[in-house]
């Protein structure tokens, strides 16, 4: 079971490389890292040799300025989608990070349950993640005062996440993390990848994606969000 790692880019530079290597580390190896370029005016995305392990696609311009409207993401998540050679892909924004056991955690699982898709729990901070820092986790710590409103009184969630999502749990709210997805390539094609939305288009994606499988929760946090989203200080790169 084979994965791509698709990651999207624009004016991070120091923050990709930061996402790049977290790819490298996986105990689990992507067969592809593909980055897409999203027109970036930082000319170290130009003259930085990535290695052979990272396909880096071009745009000549920004998304916005290609297709008449500013993108969340999921034009240049189908662009990398269109290219991957693995059996998964898995989505990570340029600023943020994956644990390294995060792959290998989840297409095992995803094996034991014949389930196509999964997300996991993720930790949250702002600036580089640093692994001897202690954060808190962003669904059940720092997200589950404003879930507990909405999932308990519906009784989709008693104590804790389920194990297993459906389309009626997330048509409630959105609790993917975008950059914590795995999900079958074939899957993912079947129902059109991602549509050109000025907002959501990941959470339209996932929905699409629920009415045709269900979703495995991993609640271990293997993924890092930054909630500086590449506006605050800069990665420190080592």
């Amino acid at each position: 079971m084979s994965v791509s790692a698709i990651i999207p880019s624009y004016n991070r530079f120091k923050y990709l490389l930061n996402a790049i290597e977290s790819c490298r580390n996986q105990t689990l190896k992507p067969v592809q890292i593909i980055v897409i370029n999203d027109g970036s005016t930082e000319p170290e995305y130009y003259s930085h040799d990535f290695g052979d392990d990272v396909t880096v696609i071009h745009l000549s311009k920004n998304s916005c300025y290609i297709f008449g409207e500013k993108s969340p993401g999921g034009i240049q998540r189908n662009l990398g989608i269109q290219i991957a050679t693995g059996d998964y892909v898995a989505f990570l924004d340029d600023d943020d990070y994956w644990l390294p056991s995060k792959l290998e955690t989840q297409i095992r699982q995803m094996k034991d349950n014949s389930i196509e898709m999964s997300c996991t729990e993720g930790f949250i901070g702002s600036g580089a993640f640093d692994k001897d820092k202690k954060y808190k986790k962003y669904l059940s710590e720092h997200f589950m005062g404003v879930l507990k409103q909405i999932f308990f009184s519906k009784r989709l969630i008693v104590n804790d996440f389920p194990e297993i999502w459906t389309k009626r749990l997330l048509e409630i709210h959105n609790c993917i993390i975008t950059s914590s997805v795995v999900v079958k390539k074939d899957l993912l094609k079947q129902v059109g990848c991602f549509n050109r939305l000025k907002i959501a288009d990941d959470y339209d994606c996932w929905l699409r994606l629920l009415n045709n499988t269900k979703c495995l929760f991993v609640k271990e946090p293997l993924v890092y969000y930054d909630d500086n989203h590449g506006n605050g200080r800069e990665y420190l790169l080592t």
